[in-house]
């Protein structure tokens, strides 16, 4: 069912339908935790409904452009900016695609909540699924695009599960977006900062 949901600042508001599949706090919190700076550009990678690249631009005034392989959400997300009167354009474009279509070094931010899931039992509903689930090969493979759309110094900003945090560590290492900031909202999210071509050096902070 669709439904129009208030941002709870000032006249933002966006469109959710739940056989889509809806956001969830984890989003809003990657977003406060994001702070990105108004001159940057940022790209919201795998933006569902838009809810990083529409709150992102509300709260922060950055220019937002959103990508997703999910025509569906992308509609949403474009219904969603027009009511607001934000200028934030949402393409329907896997990952790969990106760094050929909008060129190497293209960003200063990115922000991504992605599938968290690698293993269990996935959704007969083809969209939650999606959503959902991800090979460890095709996170590597995204966060190689994220790296390339990144200008050097970048920042890349993402949620995961806490449990999870050893491997995320790892594989952002080993795709030379280096951990700079973890945040641990909840026992089970933790938020992370990292740096396109970082050095070592990590600390906690509190949202």
């Amino acid at each position: 069912m669709e439904r129009l949901e208030s941002l709870l600042i000032e006249h933002y508001q966006i469109y959710q339908d739940d056989s889509l599949g809806c956001f969830t706090e984890d989003a809003v919190k990657l977003c406060h935790f994001a702070k990105c700076k108004a001159s940057w550009r940022v790209l919201d990678l795998g933006a569902g409904n838009g809810i990083l690249a529409i709150l992102g631009n509300a709260l922060y005034g950055s220019s937002f452009t959103g990508i997703d392989i999910n025509e569906s959400q992308l509609e949403l997300a474009r219904r969603s900016a027009k009511l607001n009167e934000q200028n934030i354009d949402f393409y329907n474009m896997d990952y790969s695609q990106a760094p050929t279509f909008f060129g190497h070094g293209s960003f200063d931010a990115i922000v991504c909540n992605p599938p968290y899931f690698q293993e269990g039992n996935k959704s007969e509903n083809i969209n939650r699924a999606i959503a959902r689930h991800q090979s460890e090969a095709a996170f590597s493979a995204l966060l190689h695009s994220a790296f390339l759309l990144l200008k050097n110094g970048g920042t890349f900003f993402i949620c995961y599960p806490s449990k999870e945090l050893r491997p995320l560590l790892t594989i952002l290492h080993d795709n030379r977006l280096e951990p700079k900031t973890l945040c641990f909202p909840r026992d089970s999210l933790v938020l992370a900062r990292c740096k396109k071509l970082g050095k070592s050096g990590l600390r906690i902070v509190r949202l």
